[in-house]
């Protein structure tokens, strides 16, 4: 996270498209890094496009990373939150979270529990989704069963988020 005054801030502000920005959700759009107008109908196109920007896009990460390590790299001391000051530039350079192996801890979980509850906490109750599929058509006239399915079924969102895109040809 770069600190910068707020003048800046606006500066640097992302917009959303505008009908000058090559994007025409309706039929086409521009490669932002080719120029070319690739209609939507157009399948190949569309893929390798995205080849195209997803290398492009890789590229910028990888440089990315590796300005974040050299960045880190040049602070002192391991405190989560450092900063490293330039002629005129200053940066905060936060470590990422603490991270533990799962498995181990669901042992200390289940072996220790009475000390284990001091310590450690379950994070998150994720659903198997096999098991929820059968759930969801099964008909049954016994009332717990159909409460938990009903109330499960009404906690699941459906899939949320963009769809990634894998290229295998």
């Amino acid at each position: 996270m770069v600190q910068v005054n707020l003048s800046q801030q606006v500066e640097q502000e992302e917009t959303l498209p505008s009908s000058d920005s090559g994007l025409d959700i309706d039929n086409e759009f521009v490669c932002p890094l080719t120029g070319e107008v690739v209609e939507y109908s157009d399948i190949d196109g569309m893929i390798d496009t995205y080849e195209r920007l997803k290398a492009k896009s890789d590229q910028m990460y990888a440089c990315m990373i590796s300005i974040r390590e050299q960045l880190a790299s040049k602070t002192v001391g391991d405190a989560v939150t450092r900063r490293v000051q330039g002629k005129r530039r200053r940066v905060k350079v936060e470590s990422p979270d603490v991270k533990f192996e799962q498995s181990i801890l669901k042992e200390l979980m289940n072996s220790h529990p009475h000390i284990a509850k001091d310590y450690l906490r379950v994070a998150q109750v994720n659903v198997l989704m096999t098991a929820y599929n059968k759930l969801v058509n099964t008909a049954s006239s016994e009332p717990d069963y159909t409460f938990f399915r009903d109330t499960l079924t009404k906690a699941c969102n459906g899939r949320v988020g963009t769809p990634t895109i894998k290229i295998e040809v």
